[in-house]
Formats: C-alpha cells, sequence, structure tokens
C-alpha cells in the first residue's frame, strides 16, 4: 500500500508520514499544515479561506490558488495566472500559536492568516489584515 501511495501522490505520503512522526513524539517541527493545499472555493465561508489537499477530487474550476508548505518552512504561492495557469513564488511560512505568515521576497510585506482549523485533509484560513 505505501509503495502504491509514494509512486502516485509522494507530497502527501511525505505529509502524512511527517504527522504520524509527530503524532509518535518523533520530529516536532512535523504539522499537519505541511502539505500541498488548494484553494477549495466552494467551501469558503464568511472571512474564512478553505484549502484541500492537491490529492483532493476537486470540481472543475478556472484557475486555483494554493500554497504548498514544506517541513524545512519553505513555502510556495500559487496565484492564477495567464490563461488560468497557475504562477509560482517562492519564500517562507512560520507557524505560532496558530498565526501563520508567509513571507514571499518579491511581496513589500508578509501575509499573514489565522489557523481557524488544520488536520490532513482540510485548512481553514481566516485572512487578517
Amino acid at each position: 500500500m505505501i509503495t502504491m501511495l509514494s509512486a502516485r501522490h509522494p507530497r502527501a505520503l511525505a505529509a502524512g508520514l511527517l504527522f504520524l512522526a509527530a503524532l509518535a513524539g518523533g520530529c516536532s517541527s512535523a504539522q499537519p499544515i505541511v502539505n500541498h493545499w488548494i484553494h477549495a472555493h466552494e467551501e469558503d465561508s464568511a472571512g474564512v479561506r478553505t484549502f484541500r489537499p492537491s490529492t483532493y477530487d476537486f470540481p472543475p474550476s478556472r484557475g486555483r490558488e494554493g500554497f504548498d508548505f514544506r517541513g524545512d518552512g519553505t513555502a510556495i504561492v500559487y496565484t492564477i495566472g495567464p490563461a488560468d495557469g497557475n504562477l509560482a513564488d517562492t519564500g517562507r511560512w512560520a507557524l505560532a500559536d496558530r498565526m501563520l505568515t508567509i513571507t514571499l521576497a518579491a511581496a513589500p510585506r508578509p501575509q499573514r492568516f489565522e489557523v481557524a482549523a488544520v488536520d490532513t485533509g482540510l485548512l481553514k484560513l481566516r485572512v487578517m489584515r
């Protein structure tokens, strides 16, 4: 089963293993937020943006934003570009007391979110102004 998952979804497997290590008391930096998240705008509510893992079966859309939060603190932020494709920007992410900060080299200031909910299949972020 692990071989089958790793061949099809290596990032999902890695995120799952990091999460299991954290539960077992292994790597202290492992968190369920470490994953490749895609915006599920259909599930948004007032002030809260909903994200699902990239392996989720999304309905058709004209483009989706997303985040790839890696265990080493690297963040890749995906925005919708020309012809509904994605543009990627690399930076850093940090999580402290439910406050998520994403810093990109090209951005004048960091993006800040409150993590309203997170588990292996769902990430809900409240945009902080």
